[in-house]
């Protein structure tokens, strides 16, 4: 697979370091860095700080697959110029007179060999996000390094798996302090194999249905019924991006391009065919990870987090909380990078508007006037299947947390050449099994 260095790896990692310097002050400069970084930081805003820690961990990725700045193949220049030459120039700045290569670096206070500072890029991100209660932050530089290593051909996986890990241990370290658990079972997130995060929904009782004096809803398609989710699960913090779907597929269908934007374009078989084939990688096989579409009564579950109101920000969804439609587009609105809202109570993004996701129920109007308490997972059998969550086509009340859509994409007499406009609006999100092991 070819890299675009500069799309996958420069510029987010120039974008990341701009967030991170839009969130560090200088009274919270001692909090965030280590002694060794605050000695070359000499203008005390912490910004240098930053671009230090991130090309020392870059240096010690590269490095550590076997480049070096003195013996250099043409193919591997092309590939670390834009990378090792920012690294130097910025190291050299910080320490004049040093001879600054690849394999000198390890004898500096932010080389690889240094404990204090191993992975001192991955470990300030780690800190900023526990402060900032924002996951995405650690997506982002996890997505960075696993970039750099398909550029790097695979070289430097086992630094891969060890930055991951840590990262996976940050992510879940705060998640327990920050998103409040249901049930009595404690809330964890995990960093799955390609970058995605999973968070643990606990089993619990909720009324599933249309919310109290919800105008919008019918009645009897949105009847409101007890259900108790018996089972927990894991779910992804995010809708699958297409920086995701392509890494798992090889293919990307959606029309809004973008790493960060939910992949969109897809019809059910498209969406059951991806948990398919991401259960099947060796890291999921290894974890144990089955993954599957969420039933529609566990994304309402998750969606509404402890909340009775039509939304889970309340009774009302204003437009710096999703991305949805004033009116009702006949095509496709541009979708926005998930994440770029707030969560819900549970730390769950983009569960109102941006793209409708799929579910595993059959779709049936007057299911919910029989379905049973626990569990339901839909009717036997059907047509087509039950869609959730809205767009960023459609109205706010189309992105309620009882809403609920159907498309004919799945269904055996639908023409997909004649498919509407917002056929693009459909995306989705898994859910995973968690491994259980005998006694």
């Amino acid at each position: 697979m070819q890299v675009d260095l500069k799309q996958s790896v420069i510029t987010p990692l120039n974008a990341l370091r701009k967030r991170l310097c839009d969130i560090i002050t200088p009274e919270t400069t001692k909090d965030f860095l280590s002694p060794q970084l605050l000695a070359l930081e000499p203008n005390g805003n912490g910004h240098n700080a930053i671009s230090l820690a991130f090309y020392a961990d870059l240096l010690r990725f590269i490095s550590d697959a076997g480049y070096g700045t003195a013996e250099l193949e043409p193919d591997a220049t092309a590939l670390m110029e834009p990378l090792v030459g920012g690294v130097l120039k910025q190291l050299a700045r910080q320490r004049p007179g040093y001879d600054l290569t690849l394999y000198q670096i390890d004898t500096d206070t932010l080389g690889y060999q240094c404990k204090e500072t191993k992975w001192a890029g991955a470990t300030l991100c780690a800190r900023i996000a526990g402060h900032s209660n924002d996951s995405s932050l650690l997506q982002s530089y996890a997505d960075i390094l696993r970039w750099l290593n398909i550029a790097l051909s695979g070289k430097a996986e086992a630094d891969l798996a060890e930055c991951r890990s840590l990262l996976a241990s940050a992510v879940q370290g705060f998640s327990q302090q920050a998103i409040p658990a249901s049930g009595n079972v404690e809330r964890q997130i995990v960093l799955n194999s390609v970058g995605m995060q999973l968070v643990l929904i606990a089993p619990g009782e909720f009324q599933m249905g249309m919310s109290l004096l919800d105008d919008k809803a019918d009645p009897v398609e949105e009847k409101p019924h007890r259900v108790r989710i018996t089972t927990p699960f894991f779910l992804g913090v995010y809708p699958v991006t297409q920086q995701h779907f392509e890494v798992v597929m090889g293919s990307n269908p959606s029309r809004f391009r973008g790493r960060f934007l939910p992949v969109e374009h897809l019809s059910w078989r498209d969406a059951v065919d991806f948990c398919r084939r991401l259960s099947e990688l060796p890291g999921e096989i290894e974890a144990g990870r089955l993954y599957r579409l969420p039933t529609e009564a566990e994304w309402e579950y998750a969606c509404r987090a402890g909340t009775t109101t039509r939304f889970s920000t309340g009774h009302d969804l204003s437009e710096s909380q999703a991305n949805f439609s004033k009116i009702r587009r006949d095509l496709a609105q541009p979708t926005t990078p998930v994440g770029s809202f707030p969560h819900n109570p549970w730390g769950l993004f983009d569960m109102h508007g941006n793209v409708w996701e799929w579910t595993s129920d059959w779709f049936d109007n007057s299911y919910y006037g029989q379905s049973p308490v626990e569990n339901p997972c839909g009717p036997a059998s059907g047509t087509h299947h039950v869609l959730r969550g809205g767009s960023a086509s459609l109205e706010a009340e189309w992105c309620r947390s009882s809403s609920r859509g159907e498309a004919m994409l799945d269904s055996p007499s639908y023409d997909l050449k004649n498919a509407i406009g917002w056929y693009g609006d459909l995306g989705m999100r898994v859910a995973c099994n968690i491994k259980t092991t005998a006694p």
